[in-house]
């Protein structure tokens, strides 16, 4: 059984140098507990992503590295175990330099996570197109986030 810390522990604590431990995608043979089933599919397409080669774009992109797999699929985990619901399946995709970049869409609004090479979390929050916010991810703020996402519109803004 694979088990990490749970966010709440980890107030304000980047993703890359919190002490939760990877999700080794090489020999997935132990369990993995699922917190929600739209889990499942993003965590096939990382692990799909890993075996993208080098040059994958036509553009000199690097192949995503072991860490940045394990960083994503860590990712997607501790967004499913917040519990926040209706929730979406993420877009999930290989972006330029070596990262992987998970999107939600619902109505209007759209978070975007990305793990960058180095293994940071940046986030990308759009509403009707336009960016309203945009910064590291720390794990205090994924709940604010999904959270946001997931929240009532203002209507005066309709």
């Amino acid at each position: 059984m694979i088990a990490a810390e749970t966010s709440a522990t980890l107030t304000g604590v980047p993703y890359a140098t919190s002490p939760a431990p990877f999700i080794p995608y090489e020999g997935l043979s132990g369990d993995v507990i699922l917190e929600s089933t739209w889990a499942i599919s993003p965590i096939r397409a990382v692990l799909e992503l890993a075996s993208l080669p080098e040059n994958w774009d036509g553009y000199g992109s690097p192949s995503i590295s072991v860490e940045v797999v394990n960083q994503a699929i860590r990712l997607v985990l501790d967004v499913a175990r917040l519990g926040i619901d209706p929730l979406p399946e993420p877009f999930v995709g290989p972006t330029a330099g070596g990262g992987i970049i998970l999107e939600w869409n619902l109505g209007k609004r759209e978070l975007s996570l990305s793990v960058l090479p180095d293994g940071m979390v940046e986030h990308v929050k759009s509403d009707s197109g336009e960016p309203l916010e945009e910064g590291q991810a720390t794990w205090a703020l994924l709940r604010e986030l999904v959270s946001w996402l997931v929240g009532p519109t203002d209507p005066r803004a309709a």
